[in-house]
């Protein structure tokens, strides 16, 4: 039998989400404050906005189109820092840069949508490609839940062991340094 491809890839992505917003009370507790759990609450959606990019950005990959790099990342950067300063000037806080987050990835799906040809629901997959696909995949799964996992690990630690604030320059800082990338 065949099965749509966007429905594999939102149904993992939605787990992955409600997990994300399950774990919030822990990390409200974790940081000592509301504001940590709040805020992982709030982002847990982007867990799911992000699985809807799973197959156009394989695709890219496999083919070697590099649109994603060149493309794709700057687009979702700057969007990303527009909105980010845009509210946090206007008092949004913390809150403005949840928001920009939102926004960065429905750019990135606008972006790698039409940049890889794909859309959801267009053509149906096989048993055979859907193994081929997981095939390939399963190494960068890995890859991205080991990087996922040490981001955590370095959050907890610079937070904890420091301020939020604190956390807040690192995590700007290292994207700001990734962005050349």
């Amino acid at each position: 039998g065949a099965w749509p491809v966007c429905g594999v890839s939102s149904a993992g992505g939605l787990r992955i989400a409600l997990a994300a917003r399950g774990a919030a009370a822990g990390v409200g507790y974790g940081f000592h404050g509301w504001t940590a759990g709040a805020i992982c609450a709030a982002t847990s959606g982007t867990l799911l906005l992000q699985a809807f990019t799973t197959v156009p950005d394989a695709l890219m990959q496999r083919r070697f189109n590099f649109k994603r790099r060149l493309i794709v990342n700057p687009s979702m950067a700057i969007s990303h820092a527009v909105v980010a300063v845009t509210l946090c000037s206007l008092g949004f806080g913390v809150w403005g840069l949840v928001i920009a987050t939102y926004v960065s990835h429905l750019v990135w799906i606008a972006t790698s949508w039409p940049l890889s040809k794909w859309w959801p629901g267009r053509g149906q997959a096989s048993y055979r490609l859907w193994r081929e696909m997981a095939q390939f995949a399963f190494p960068l799964a890995i890859q991205g839940l080991g990087k996922r996992l040490r981001e955590v690990i370095e959050s907890v630690v610079v937070g904890r062991g420091m301020s939020t604030t604190s956390l807040g320059y690192y995590r700007y800082g290292r994207r700001m340094a990734m962005l050349p990338g």
